[in-house]
């Protein structure tokens, strides 16, 4: 082994150092190992030859030695497999130069999986070698990985057994009593999850080109069914795999496709795998069979059980999006332990709008476990999506389990992805996600960081702009909180914080521009944003002719609201004014604001990190 170390070592310095293969090809082998796999579709279309072999001394390989040992090894073979690639390539070369060989060599457990289920030979590879490989994914070993461990065990098992003659065909289960007597219909009854082991070639009725490799993992036969002139079996979708066939009692209908090779047809069914049919030397009577499934007990199986169990994390758990800019990511991990007939768990979760959901599996798990990471990356676009967040596990066999996380967004962040909208280009998390919810409809407004106060140094936290029509919100909402209630007031001697102070400071501008146009409106006036004083001229004394004391508020206005105390020339006297600083011209926008919008109307829609609905408090600092 140290010395194809050494070899392989000395292959790649001599590649660098000569010139090696042409320069496309050494492209497309760079951008396989550092796994930027767009780069390698695009050369790939371009007609680069995966096949093409690098020749140094005893080391021929392809492209494909190049993506062994790297987290996409996978993803990469199967792009290569698009395109051609010969997965026992390249001829001509040492027993342990494949692409097999090199995964195996890299410890990559996931390469050398994918090479296995796709038909990889191991028979190329040298006893001695196998017996290291065996040792090292071995569930001791620095790779633990059962497919590959029993894979290399079986063939290590059929060299020993078979060095004096080949292995004889064993004979299929369940027989014909008389192959001659066509059977009677509708054929057979077997029941679906019938284990059995060795390579698939050596079953009569499923061809050697039918998908299987020649690895000797197990394949999983559901049904097998007898008709007049047909043999017909249920096996897995992809080949070898070994996969368990779900029970889905039911009768299913079989269309016979002719040819003139022995192997007439093969039929994919939802859930169930591939139906291949082999013609016997009776003549063919029918061209449409139907076949039964039942469950193992009906057949007088015992089923097999299994059990499912998430550990981490638990239902209701919260977790928020970081603030990275400009894709927020979410990272998750996840336990789950099972026990009975299972050997593994799959890990699923709900979608997520358009964000990308990759969940990587552990590979180095205790027996008994299972791990995983969930990695989420992109906030959804809907303020819907968020909270409520399924996470799945089944096992390989039987039994499954979910919780229900909830998912949340940094409020402050602006990592959201409606930037391409004008209306949110550059604003906050909580501007874009609030602005979907009931407290931001269905008023028009837009994102201002800050408002300066129209008098001394203060801010504020919204402002309707009548010249420009324009309503605009602060980061002081945000920060919070708004103006105390008054008593008698919905919700009298509180203060609206987060989502509530959003919706109170809307609907209290909106009240604001209703007013100014059904006041100021018919006079053809549009006020500036800080009321009268920066106004000079004709406009000047038109204004004051309208507006005696100044408050925003015209004469005949407050002389029909007399019984409410308005004065004319008084522009602190209007009733409803929570605060007797304020001009008369807020004598009904907070009143109003708070009629519309009871604190606590929002919180089943904020998804806010510390928000109205977070429970970890000690994180947040407001």
């Amino acid at each position: 082994m140290r010395r194809w170390v050494f070899v392989l070592v000395l292959a790649a310095w001599s590649l660098a150092a000569s010139g090696g293969p042409p320069a496309e090809v050494r492209d497309l082998m760079s951008s396989l190992g550092s796994c930027r796999l767009e780069r390698a579709r695009a050369l790939l279309d371009q007609g680069v030859d995966p096949n093409f072999v690098v020749r140094l001394g005893p080391v021929a390989m392809t492209a494909a030695s190049s993506a062994c040992g790297k987290k996409c090894s996978p993803e990469a073979l199967a792009l290569l497999s698009e395109y051609g690639f010969d997965i026992n390539g390249p001829s001509g070369g040492a027993a342990g130069t494949s692409p097999l060989f090199h995964c195996l060599l890299a410890s990559d457990a996931a390469g050398s999986r994918y090479l296995l289920e796709h038909g990889a030979d191991l028979g190329r590879i040298d006893k001695d070698q196998l017996d290291i490989f065996a040792l090292a994914f071995s569930p001791q070993g620095r790779s633990p990985d059962l497919v590959v461990a029993e894979a290399i065990r079986k063939e290590l098992e059929r060299r020993g057994a078979n060095t004096a003659k080949l292995l004889e065909p064993r004979k299929p289960i369940h027989p014909d009593q008389d192959p001659e007597v066509p059977p009677p219909e509708p054929g057979g009854v077997y029941a679906p999850g019938t284990r059995i082991g060795g390579q698939c070639a050596h079953y009569g009725w499923i061809p050697k080109d039918a998908g299987c490799g020649a690895s000797g993992e197990e394949v999983f036969v559901g049904t097998r069914i007898v008709t007049q002139g047909w043999d017909a079996i249920i096996g897995p979708a992809n080949g070898c795999k070994p996969v368990e066939l779900p029970p889905l009692p039911g009768r299913y209908r079989v269309i016979v496709l002719e040819n003139r090779t022995k192997w007439v047809g093969d039929k994919c069914y939802p859930n169930l795998g591939k139906v291949y049919f082999s013609k016997k030397p009776q003549k063919v009577k029918k061209r449409e069979y139907t076949f039964d499934v039942v469950l193992p007990e009906e057949a007088g199986q015992k089923p097999k059980s299994g059990t499912v169990r998430i550990v981490d994390p638990a239902e209701g758990d919260q977790f928020a999006f970081d603030d990275s800019y400009p894709t927020g990511e979410l990272v998750l991990s996840v336990l789950a332990k099972y026990a009975g007939d299972n050997t593994s768990v799959e890990f699923s979760t709900d979608a997520l709008g358009d964000s990308e959901i990759r969940i990587v599996p552990a590979s180095n798990a205790p027996k008994g476990t299972a791990r995983a990471t969930i990695i989420i990356r992109g906030l959804p676009p809907a303020n819907g999506d968020f909270g409520s967040f399924t996470i799945r596990a089944k096992g390989n066999v039987a039994g499954t389990d979910s919780v229900r996380v909830e998912l949340f967004y940094d409020p402050a962040a602006r990592n959201h992805p409606g930037h391409g909208n004008p209306v949110y280009a550059g604003t906050p998390n909580w501007f874009y996600y609030w602005s979907q919810t009931r407290a931001g409809k269905p008023m028009n407004y837009r994102y201002k960081p800050v408002i300066k106060a129209c008098t001394g140094s203060g801010k504020v936290q919204g402002r309707y702009v009548h010249a420009e029509d324009t309503l605009y919100i602060s980061d002081a909402v945000f920060t919070g909180p708004c103006a105390r209630r008054v008593a008698g007031a919905p919700d009298g001697g509180q203060q609206a914080r987060g989502i509530d102070c959003f919706a109170e400071v809307v609907r209290h501008e909106n009240v604001h521009r209703k007013e100014y146009q059904a006041w100021w409106g018919p006079h053809g006036v549009r006020l500036p944003e800080c009321g009268l004083d920066d106004i000079t001229g004709s406009l000047y004394r038109k204004l004051t002719g309208l507006d005696s004391d100044l408050d925003l508020v015209p004469d005949e206005v407050e002389r029909r609201l007399s019984a409410r105390g308005c004065d004319p020339h008084n522009k602190r006297s209007c009733m409803g004014r929570p605060d007797p600083r304020l001009l008369d011209v807020e004598m009904n926008a907070y009143t109003e604001a708070w009629k519309q919008w009871r604190i606590g109307s929002g919180d089943q829609e904020d998804w806010s990190k510390c928000g109205k609905q977070w429970k970890d408090r000690s994180v947040c600092s407001h």
